[in-house]
């Protein structure tokens, strides 16, 4: 199925609206030392914590997403402070970002 534009102005407008309702102001910081004016996102909590084992050691993760307009200047490894001051590092970048952009990224330890 294709979307046509119509149907991606409502998504963008649906997505623009979850985000309005509880607004997050993040300045990204980048791996090479900068940082990205600041741009609103919406964090979401995606389950519970878990447990990851590596060879010698045992990490807490938190899962969470991250919501904001389809351009919003985000990068793997880009770091910002969520609503609590906590550090959270993106890890991930959803491929279609015609409506919105979706980043998956975890609480740093």
């Amino acid at each position: 199925m294709t979307l046509s534009a119509e149907d991606i102005a409502v998504m963008a407008a649906d997505a623009a609206a979850i985000i309005a309702e509880r607004p997050l102001a993040v300045a990204f910081r980048r791996l090479d030392g900068t940082t990205v004016a600041a741009q609103t996102v919406r964090v979401f909590a995606t389950g519970g914590g878990a447990t990851r084992r590596g060879e010698q050691t045992a990490a807490a993760a938190w899962p969470l997403v991250v919501l904001g307009p389809a351009a919003l200047d985000v990068q793997i490894g880009d770091r910002f402070n969520d609503y609590n001051g906590a550090l959270v590092e993106v890890k991930t970048l959803h491929n279609d970002r015609r409506a919105f952009t979706q980043a998956g990224a975890d609480l740093v330890q």
